[in-house]
């Protein structure tokens, strides 16, 4: 499970079922000070072949966290600023069966129409 909060922080949670609790895989700061937080709230999506989480938080920016199985456990590395020219993004989903984790992220424009654009990302 990733938890995203307001002051720009994170961390992944598992639950332990031989111990019976939640586990903090990972945990790490996202705050981009040079940036402004988006009005609607954030964005999330999930590479399904975990890869990569990306995050939207703050405007002209995609915020993504590279992940990797090291013997079974979640390791996340260094969180990555990917610069995106789109201001009102209403969502961002993962493309399944690419090569490459795909971001298909959808926004709307300064004229009032939509558009959908596809980010492949090179980790």
């Amino acid at each position: 499970m990733l938890v995203c909060t307001e002051k720009e922080s994170y961390c992944i949670l598992r639950y332990d079922m031989e111990q019976d609790f939640i586990v903090t895989c990972e945990k790490g700061d996202l705050n981009d000070p040079a940036c402004r937080p988006i009005e609607k709230g954030q964005l999330v999506a999930v590479d399904e072949g975990s890869q990569v989480i990306a995050i939207h938080m703050v405007q002209g920016l995609i915020k993504l966290i590279p992940v990797d199985f090291d013997s079974g456990e979640l390791r996340a590395k260094e969180p990555r600023n990917r610069r995106i020219d789109e201001l009102q993004i209403l969502d961002i989903k993962f493309l399944k069966d690419t090569d490459e984790p795909t971001l298909a992220v959808l926004y709307q424009t300064v004229a009032d129409t939509f558009r959908l654009r596809t980010l492949r990302l090179s980790l």
